[in-house]
């Protein structure tokens, strides 16, 4: 008789832990609910309606009494959720974005400074190249200024003119009275002047535009560009340093991309940008 009891008790408490979880344990033909030939599908769904339960599917888990475990899927796909991976958002801002026309033309004529100069791979932080830079110094000013000169043998530029331009753009002290041997020239240096053997190739005239900006968050910021052609014309047209690149690629030939690191400036007390890396692709 005790041990009757003590089973009567065993299954009230087993029913109690598991009702409201989804799960329903049956032995052999008996079950809590009732005997098996009773057990209606019509008793279910309404139990599924009441409690928006779907249909229960068999574990292969059985519990300590050795009986099968019908185990709510929607329970268990919850369980399984409790630590989802989170959807991979933008780091940054893309600062192009929010640009005005005039702050989005001061980027495209700084950075096509360096384009139109034929100005290749440059970083500040690994190795500086004063060759390079007087040579930068020198395009810039033939096409934007006119302040250098010719002879029959060389072309050159005032030293104080090429290092103020150095300073301006890139920032760097540019050492005078020194010689500059670098690849594919020299520039010698004599009474105030750099000169050099000309090119004997000319200018290309093409443009960049930049079409994404990001703060870096130490006062530098990197920028995405991508360089055009401007094909018959003696120089860039003003109102290309004003376009998107959707708009500059409907109307010039695609050259290049690359990346600039930038911090922003006042030189002179005008708000201009200072180059740290030029990294054409």
């Amino acid at each position: 008789m005790k041990r009757y009891i003590a089973l009567v008790l065993a299954v009230l408490i087993t029913l109690t832990s598991f009702s409201g979880c989804g799960m329903l344990i049956k032995k052999g033909k008996e079950t809590i609910f009732g005997n098996l030939n009773d057990y209606h599908e019509d008793d279910v769904t309404s139990r599924q309606d009441e409690f928006e339960w779907s249909t229960p599917e068999i574990s292969d888990e059985v519990n300590q009494n050795g009986a099968e475990v019908y185990i709510d899927p929607d329970e268990s796909e919850q369980e399984s959720d409790e630590t989802p991976e989170l959807e991979v958002q933008n780091r940054y801002e893309n600062l192009i974005d929010g640009m005005s026309t005039s702050e989005r033309k001061k980027i495209n004529i700084f950075l096509s400074n360096f384009s139109e100069a034929g100005f290749w791979y440059y970083d500040r932080y690994e190795y500086v190249d004063y060759y390079k830079l007087i040579n930068f110094a020198y395009f810039h000013n033939e096409i934007n200024t006119g302040k250098v000169k010719y002879t029959e043998d060389e072309v050159g530029i005032a030293g104080e003119t090429a290092a103020a331009t150095v300073k301006k753009y890139l920032g760097v002290t540019l050492p005078l009275k020194t010689t500059y041997d670098g690849y594919g020239g020299v520039w010698e240096y004599k009474d105030g002047w750099f000169w050099t053997e000309p090119e004997t190739t000319g200018l290309h005239v093409c443009f960049s535009v930049a079409y994404d900006m990001a703060d870096n968050g130490d006062g530098t910021y990197t920028v995405y560009y991508d360089v055009f052609s401007v094909d018959d014309a003696d120089k860039t047209p003003e109102k290309c340093y004003e376009y998107t690149v959707s708009e500059a690629r409907k109307k010039y030939s695609y050259e290049c991309s690359g990346d600039a690191v930038v911090k922003k400036k006042t030189y002179n007390g005008d708000k201009t940008y200072e180059l740290i890396s030029y990294k054409p692709d």
